[in-house]
């Protein structure tokens, strides 16, 4: 028996994320696993697997919003002379998964319905008040707001996923379908005010 140490990756869409769970990329088809080292002693593949982690990417495409899944875990199989399958399969040991969704706040959230986004200030010229418009990402949020005037910088704020929809003014399930967007839609961010005073000018460089 040999003991590899592997790698599997899989793409999970927005609406599919409770499906994110340990060993989760073992049941895609017709998916092609890296080994990264074999191993003749079982305990010597599981205690090489402590140096890997679990990596959770939250990412966006045409089709929406979705996350890569990448994990690592210890596999035993048997070959014959000429290095052909003969049997095996068995996992014994992963890397661990609920570490992994902790760093990403869309999953680590769950609990609680909530979702982390990113909100940004802007004044509007002839306007009584400034608006806020939502970021899915913090990197959207401060590219937005490097090349924008009148914003202030972004702040974390976390919303229910009827706050979401109701300040979309789409419907729940719409939100779950097509994942929370990079930004508010340009009518709604007309038509919502602020609480907060105006945000103060940025200095821009020559």
């Amino acid at each position: 028996m040999i003991y590899e140490l592997r790698k599997s990756t899989c793409e999970v869409r927005y609406k599919d994320r409770k499906e994110i769970k340990e060993g989760c990329t073992l049941n895609v088809t017709d998916q092609d696993p890296e080994i990264i080292k074999p191993f003749p002693d079982k305990d010597e593949a599981i205690n090489a697997l402590k140096g890997y982690e679990t990596v959770i990417w939250e990412l966006s495409g045409s089709a929406g919003r979705y996350y890569s899944v990448t994990e690592y875990y210890v596999e035993g199989n048997e070959y014959d002379e000429d290095g052909e399958w003969i049997g095996g399969g068995e996992v014994y040991a992963m890397s661990d998964m609920e570490a992994a969704k902790k760093k990403v706040s869309s999953l680590s959230e769950e609990g609680n319905g909530k979702v982390g986004l990113y909100k940004v200030v802007k004044a509007v010229w002839g306007a009584d008040h400034p608006v806020n418009l939502y970021f899915r990402t913090k990197e959207e949020a401060d590219t937005f707001y490097g090349n924008t005037n009148y914003v202030d910088k972004p702040v974390k704020v976390s919303m229910s996923e009827k706050e979401a929809s109701d300040a979309l003014d789409i419907t729940s399930e719409e939100l779950k379908e097509m994942g929370y967007p990079t930004a508010m839609p340009e009518k709604k961010v007309e038509e919502q005010t602020a609480e907060n005073d105006f945000p103060r000018p940025k200095r821009r460089g020559r």
